[in-house]
């Protein structure tokens, strides 16, 4: 007679991964050039991804934010070109560090695959539009547009080891600069979230990747900057893909030949 309701269906963790900082409020100065994005600390960002971690082994639904809510939120629509990408493949990163399933952006509570809930990206899907490389906005106004960071949408496929603790994914030498390494079935995450950028390279097992942001190819080592996240696609499997691309591509022109003469039978 009575359906059981639950309290909320999920939560949000603001300022995730790094926040802003500026005067006053940005929806009603709107001057992107006076704020300034600032990434969480290590000790911080060990804690915020150990949170996730946790939620993902619940399989609740909480929602990891690239800054904070309110009127702050526009604000990383209309930073510097560099710094949206930085902050956004940093995020992103950290977020795979705590996927307990397969490796792919979940922006909603359902799924298609029958895996409702689990933890989510949380972030805006709007940038400026730019002139004369810079954004319009951070001189008083502008447009924005809605669009799907390229990243969200691609396949790593399944996660080939789990933590508990983050820490369990950090490669680095005692007393140097941390940097967090996991492998996923088909590409390699990586975060150095510290201020300090890493001393030694990471050698990759698995490889050679591919970096599809700055279109490099045959990477088995990268020497990681300061806070900053990398996806790497494994080289062989974006082969494959292409090849498989081909074929289709291949198969859809002779359909479409076939169906062409078959109008002149």
């Amino acid at each position: 007679m009575y359906e059981y309701v639950r309290p909320f269906d999920g939560c949000s963790l603001e300022s995730w991964t790094s926040t802003f900082e500026g005067p006053g409020c940005f929806a009603q100065n709107g001057d992107a050039s006076k704020w300034k994005y600032v990434p969480a600390s290590e000790t911080s960002w060990i804690g915020r991804v150990n949170s996730l971690i946790d939620a993902a082994g619940y399989n609740l639904s909480v929602a990891a934010m690239t800054g904070s809510a309110g009127c702050q939120s526009p604000t990383q629509t209309f930073i510097s070109t560099a710094d949206r990408e930085k902050l956004d493949m940093l995020h992103y990163a950290s977020y795979l560090m705590a996927v307990a399933r397969a490796g792919k952006a979940k922006t909603s509570t359902g799924s298609s695959d029958g895996n409702s809930g689990g933890i989510l990206v949380g972030t805006t899907a709007w940038f400026a539009q730019k002139t004369n490389s810079r954004t319009t906005a951070a001189y008083g106004g502008g447009l924005s547009y809605g669009a799907v960071w390229e990243p969200y949408s691609w396949d790593l496929g399944s996660p080939l080891s789990h933590h508990s603790n983050v820490t369990g994914f950090n490669v680095s030498p005692a007393g140097t600069p941390s940097v967090y390494v996991r492998y996923f079935e088909k590409a390699v995450v990586l975060v150095c979230p510290g201020n300090v950028s890493a001393v030694h390279p990471v050698a990759l097992t698995g490889g050679p990747y591919v970096d599809r942001m700055r279109h490099r190819q045959g990477i088995i080592k990268v020497t990681m900057s300061a806070q900053t996240g990398l996806i790497l696609m494994k080289q062989q499997q974006e082969n494959e893909d292409g090849r498989r691309q081909e074929q289709e591509q291949e198969q859809e022109q002779e359909q479409v030949q076939v169906q062409g003469q078959q109008q002149f039978i």
